[in-house]
This record gives C-alpha cells, sequence and structure tokens, in this order.
C-alpha cells in the first residue's frame, strides 16, 4: 500500500468513534453473481475497507435493481466482473470516510445517495472538461467493483449527494442511476424551453423523466405499450401532457401530437428520449419525431438499432447518447427531487428475496422501481 493510501486509511480509522448502532461488523450479507447466468448467491462476506481518498463506506439503507444488473448477471454486453456483489444504486448513512472526502465535508452519519462512478482521475481531458461521467479510469460499483446488494458498500464523495431525513432510502436509491440517467437525458436532449419532449418507456427511468420534464418546463409526451406503466404515469401528479400508448400506429400517435400543439411548424416531438431496450421503441420514437428532431438513446437494446438515410438526411434527425450524470447534474438532481416531491414509485424487497424480484421484474405488470430495503 503506497504511504498516500496509507494515510487515507489511517486518517478514517481515527474517525471510527461511532454509536453503538454504527458499529462497524467484521462481515456482511451480500447477494453475488458467481457464474454468468446463475442466481444471485447469499454469501457472508468482509465488510470493504476504504483504500483510497476519496471513498466513503455506507451502511446500505436500501439498493436498487436495473436492467443492467440483469445484464452483468447473465454477463451480457461489456459487463464480464465475476464474482461480483450487484446492484449500482446505493444510499446509506455514512460509517467511514477518507481523508479527501473529510476535507470536502463529509462525515460520519451524513445520509447520501450515490451514482455508480468511482476512481475519477480528475485529469483526463473529460474530467477537464465537465464530462466527468465520461471518465475513462473510473470503474462502476456494482458492475466492475462490488455493489450495494450488501450491508455496507464503498462509493466515491465525488459521486454522492447529501439526501434529507425525509426522503426514504428507497426513494433516493433509485435516483443513482435510474435518476441520473434520465435527468441527464433531458439535459443532453435540449429541448427549447416549452418543446414537446417524448419520453419511450414509462417505466423505471420513464416515470421519473416525465415529473422532472414537467418541471423543467416543457410538454411532456409518455409512450409505452403495456398498460401498467401507462396506468402508473397516468396518476402521477406531474402526469404527461399526453400519453400514447404505442400499440397503435406511429401516424395515430402523430395525430395525437398534433391535437396537442396545434399550428406547431413542425408536427411532432421536438425530442424523444427512448428508455427501453425494446428495438421496436426506436423506430416508433423516430416516426413520432420532429423534422430536425433529436433522439436521445438510453436504453441497451440486445441487437443493433437502425436508421434510414431518409431519417438522417433528409428528416435531419440527431442521435445522441446519455450516461448516467456529471458530479454537478447529479448535486442538481437530488435537490430537485427533493424540493419538488418528485414521485419515485418503488416495489421493496428483503436482500434474501432477491430472486423473487429478479423474477418479477420479468412481469409485463410490473411498473416503477425495484429496491432491496435493507431497513
Amino acid at each position: 500500500m503506497t504511504s498516500r493510501k496509507l494515510a487515507a486509511v489511517q486518517t478514517v480509522r481515527s474517525r471510527l468513534a461511532l454509536p453503538l448502532d454504527m458499529t462497524i461488523p467484521n462481515t456482511m450479507k451480500a447477494a453475488r453473481v458467481v457464474e454468468a447466468g446463475a442466481p444471485y448467491e447469499i454469501q457472508d462476506i468482509p465488510v470493504p475497507q476504504i483504500t483510497e481518498p476519496h471513498q466513503l463506506l455506507l451502511k446500505t439503507g436500501a439498493a436498487g435493481f436495473c436492467h443492467t444488473d440483469t445484464m452483468a448477471r447473465k454477463g451480457e454486453g461489456h459487463y464480464s466482473t465475476r464474482p461480483i456483489t450487484g446492484s449500482h444504486e446505493p444510499a446509506g448513512t455514512i460509517v467511514a470516510v477518507g481523508d479527501s472526502a473529510a476535507a470536502k465535508g463529509w462525515s460520519i452519519g451524513q445520509r447520501v445517495v450515490a451514482m455508480t462512478n468511482i476512481g475519477y482521475c480528475g485529469t483526463c481531458p473529460d474530467c477537464q472538461s465537465g464530462r466527468d461521467n465520461h471518465c475513462p479510469a473510473m470503474k462502476w460499483v456494482g458492475l466492475s467493483t462490488d455493489g450495494a446488494f450488501a450491508e455496507y458498500v464503498i462509493v466515491d464523495c465525488r459521486a454522492a449527494a447529501r439526501i434529507p431525513d425525509s426522503m426514504p432510502f428507497t426513494s433516493a436509491a433509485p435516483l443513482a442511476c435510474a435518476g441520473a440517467t434520465i435527468h441527464s437525458a433531458i439535459l443532453v436532449a435540449n429541448v427549447p424551453p416549452g418543446g414537446i419532449l417524448g419520453i419511450i418507456g414509462l417505466g423505471a427511468l420513464g416515470h421519473i423523466g416525465v415529473q422532472l420534464a414537467r418541471i423543467m418546463g416543457y410538454t411532456v409526451v409518455g409512450v409505452d405499450s403495456r398498460t401498467a406503466p401507462l396506468e402508473l404515469a397516468k396518476g402521477l401528479k406531474l402526469s404527461p401532457a399526453l400519453l400514447i400508448d404505442s400499440t397503435q400506429s406511429p401516424e395515430q400517435a402523430q395525430d395525437a401530437i398534433k391535437r396537442l400543439v396545434p399550428g406547431k411548424p413542425f408536427p411532432g416531438l421536438d425530442a424523444a428520449i427512448v428508455a427501453t431496450d425494446a428495438v421496436p421503441a426506436f423506430d416508433f420514437a423516430v416516426k413520432i419525431l420532429a423534422k430536425h428532431g433529436t433522439l436521445v438513446m438510453v436504453g441497451q437494446p440486445g441487437s443493433p438499432v437502425s436508421f434510414t438515410y431518409q431519417d438522417i438526411i433528409f428528416k435531419d434527425i440527431t442521435v445522441k447518447g446519455s450516461v448516467l450524470s456529471t458530479q454537478a447534474n447529479f448535486r442538481k438532481l437530488v435537490e430537485l427531487v427533493s424540493r419538488e416531491g418528485v414521485e419515485i414509485y418503488t416495489k421493496s424487497y428483503r436482500l434474501e428475496h432477491v430472486m423473487q424480484m429478479v423474477h418479477d421484474q420479468e412481469n409485463v405488470a410490473m411498473k416503477g422501481k425495484f429496491v432491496i430495503d435493507f431497513q
């Protein structure tokens, strides 16, 4: 261990005068991916130790379950680290602090939510230009380092945000990926004030996104093919101005959008965020985009997505990607959700029922966000 790392660890140890209910044990329960495609295994493993100055050790309050967790468990895409503890959506209470984190004001007992990003270099062109969510040096909690399906988890203070006592951990955890991702995508879409923003897929990300977009002043159109998410979005206090069942034709959807904003020079959505992995959703989104519109890709489909030259050249659409959030925008998101009372619809499970949660997510009637509740 280098002298810098040793100093960080020694600094942490000097701060571990914890209340009795926050005493850190030697071992903990964790849901682990051991083999690709196999069920999670509940194991007793050592509680992780802080090894870098920007790190925080959290006593986990809640951990979100994301479609990316399923990809990682199955070994799909570039998610190949095993064995590994799942979940990249941690929320909890700080029980140990690295020295750089302490210098930034982080302390034992604070309630936080943290993105998956860990180990920013701080010196690459992306970090230096405010695009730290693209730092090539960072790793991902729950995907390349052990995650939050455990009683304790290490996070990076630079990817963390304070949460108020009024916000349950089960509501905060989904902000770490679902909320961060959809909020960032709205910013990437860069729709002019008052423009029409469509969110395709009203599940874990989408039901949060339609509310954020409303708060940010957009005319919001929500799209899904499933009854449960459509009903969830309809019942939100900040519900979309228009809900479209994508089992109807794109032409019918376009007619509904025209009636929503009559006389619009370029009929259709000014931007569409595709927050689903379903390949047909991308084609539907392009068909209801306005000329010169923007498509933001958030879903991770297992098959290639196609666009025609007519879409790109003559319709002049722009296709962008969006991944998680910058450190600054994540803190803004958490403050916005807290201030505006954004509804986070969740269903909670205990750690020992993690595989029941996995099975339930495959149900076509599922809606909102699934979380493991450690409280």
